[in-house]
Parts: C-alpha cells; sequence; structure tokens
C-alpha cells in the first residue's frame, strides 16, 4: 500500500480500537447502573432490548458470575 494509504488504514484500526474499548465501558457502566439488568441496561442506553443482549454476547459479558467461594485465580 502507498505510505499515505497505510497510515489511513492505521488510523482506522486505531479509532476502531477506541470505538470499542468505549463501546465496552459504556456497556459496563450502563448494567452496573442497572444492577445487571440488561434490560433496565438497554433502557438506559436508549437501544432496544435485542441489541444490548447482543452486544453483552459479543463483548464477552454474559458468563455467569463465579459462585464466591471459586479462588480468584479460578474465576473467568
Amino acid at each position: 500500500l502507498p505510505p499515505d494509504l497505510q497510515t489511513a488504514v492505521d488510523r482506522l484500526g486505531a479509532a476502531a480500537a477506541e470505538v470499542h474499548a468505549a463501546e465496552r465501558a459504556l456497556t459496563l457502566a450502563a448494567l452496573k447502573a442497572a444492577g445487571n439488568n440488561r434490560t433496565r441496561a438497554a433502557r438506559l442506553l436508549g437501544i432496544p432490548d435485542r441489541t444490548m443482549f447482543r452486544r453483552v454476547a459479543a463483548l464477552g459479558l454474559d458468563a455467569p458470575p463465579a459462585p464466591p467461594n471459586v479462588p480468584p485465580q479460578l474465576r473467568i
């Protein structure tokens, strides 16, 4: 690729990573504010419930929490 096109591709990759990080942080904050209730979190963000369920799954946030008796090094 020409250098200026490679620079644009690199910037796009960096921007995509920032958007992903921001989406993850926003989703986590909404879930925390909603007491991990995905439907309420979706309403807080103003998005459809199905979108929230898909976003949670895509971000890998849908794993159930480990029971309190599981040592921290074995938690997911």
